[in-house]
């Protein structure tokens, strides 16, 4: 069995979406809206798992402790263009567990742990 998505709510579908593509390279996979219920959008790389970004209708409250694990190449770039304020810990390398990591937030303050294999 492997993940096919993960879904958080988000307070602005466009500029999450700007957040998720500029600083992942993700991509739009499939956009849904349905009148004034509901509307999010599927982003994500290949056949990896995909984000489903969700727009709220209210304000968004990040779960304390809760975390998306993200693998990527190379975590100095990925976290080069974050504000300071984004950046909650690293990058540092964890030797005995063969990582390079970050923890950032995106817009609404949901926290990503950004993992490069070394």
């Amino acid at each position: 069995m492997t993940m096919d998505h993960a879904a958080i709510r988000v307070s602005n579908l466009d500029e999450s979406l700007a957040f998720y593509t500029d600083v992942f390279g993700y991509e739009p996979l499939e956009r849904f809206e349905e009148s004034d219920l509901v509307s999010d959008t599927f982003v994500g790389i290949d056949d990896d798992a995909a984000i489903q970004l969700v727009e709220a209708d209210g304000p968004v409250e990040p779960t304390d402790g809760g975390h998306l694990g993200l693998s990527v190449d190379d975590v100095d770039a990925a976290v080069a263009g974050l504000a300071d304020e984004r950046i909650h810990r690293g990058p540092e390398t964890l030797d005995e567990l063969g990582i390079r990591i970050a923890f950032v937030e995106d817009p609404d303050g949901h926290v990503l742990e950004l993992l490069e294999p070394l």
